[in-house]
């Protein structure tokens, strides 16, 4: 199972919580329209948890800058 969070610091979740995408590892949210602020960077975290239960925490450190048009 894949689950994937959105923050506004690395690690964190205060846009989005984990949500599960199941077996699929695509995660969409188009449930953002008026959260995310312009020229404000944010970081995704992602976990995979394999059949034997053991989960594998990836934290992005570089982000990502969302610029609104």
């Amino acid at each position: 199972e894949y689950t994937w969070a959105i923050g506004t610091s690395p690690g964190s979740t205060d846009i989005q919580n984990f949500t599960s995408t199941g077996q699929n590892v695509l995660g969409i949210n188009d449930q953002l329209a008026g959260i995310l602020e312009h020229d404000q960077s944010y970081y995704a975290t992602i976990t995979c948890t394999n059949g034997a239960g053991h989960t594998t925490i990836y934290i992005d450190t570089k982000g990502f800058l969302f610029s609104s048009v």
